[in-house]
């Protein structure tokens, strides 16, 4: 279960659950900071803070313009959600759209890193399609808004599963299939290697993945270029901080 503690664009899942839970099909995101623990053994505890928070306000901002409803953040990772309805499958393209520009943010933080001589940063990224319950847990004094659910467990162990694959970007296949009704089918293959049936820690069934080759994507640049009402509308993360 995840908590959505601070819901960056609201009318992403807005209605999802207006009078108690609700099953949603839906995308969800995960992405992390690979080896952060080891990144914090060498640093002081406020140098440790402000990586963080430079993560955390890079990632959320790009995830805002890409239309997503996100968490309070969990740790060194960030959790995104678009609902995937059939009035809503363009957000599909969105999503992935949206893996490949938090890698392009990064890689620009990092050029910043190198030119203050502080270490590259390497993230991980999991993306996966399916049914999700959305709710609210708590009491009178304090009520948020929940998402779970299979989808939710199976993006989270994808992200994981990018350190054993040594990749930026692993997304399930039923993800690439819907957004391959959106976007032209060459412009995902040719980002995309497998797919390949991998077994996740806690699910009895494999799972059909695809791992990206490479950070920048036509993907993004179709949507940017064909389809102009799915690509973002704002401005990129503020470049301040580590």
């Amino acid at each position: 279960m995840h908590v959505l503690q601070h819901i960056v664009r609201p009318l992403a899942l807005e209605g999802a659950a207006p009078n108690g839970p609700r099953i949603v099909p839906a995308v969800v995101l995960f992405a992390d900071i690979v080896g952060f623990t080891r990144l914090c053994e060498d640093m002081q505890p406020i140098e440790a803070i402000a990586l963080l928070d430079a993560f955390r306000r890079r990632m959320t901002c790009t995830v805002a313009r890409y239309g997503a409803a996100i968490d309070d953040c969990i740790g060194d990772a960030v959790m995104a959600v678009w609902r995937a309805t059939a009035h809503d499958r363009d957000n599909v393209a969105r999503a992935l759209a949206c893996a490949f520009a938090m890698l392009d943010e990064v890689g620009r933080w990092n050029r910043e890193r190198t030119r203050r001589g502080l270490v590259p940063v390497r993230i991980g990224i999991g993306l996966h399609l399916g049914d999700v319950v959305i709710g609210r847990t708590g009491n009178r004094r304090r009520r948020k808004r929940v998402v779970l659910g299979d989808a939710v467990n199976v993006a989270n162990r994808l992200e994981r599963l990018t350190r054993a694959y040594e990749a930026e970007l692993i997304v399930s296949d039923d993800l690439v299939c819907a957004a391959a009704a959106i976007v032209p089918w060459d412009e995902i293959q040719n980002r995309f290697d497998g797919p390949v049936d991998v077994d996740l820690r806690g699910r009895r069934h494999p799972v059909a993945v695809r791992i990206a080759r490479m950070k920048t994507s036509s993907v993004t640049r179709y949507l940017e270029a064909e389809r102009p009402a799915l690509a973002p509308s704002c401005r990129r993360a503020d470049s301040a901080g580590l």
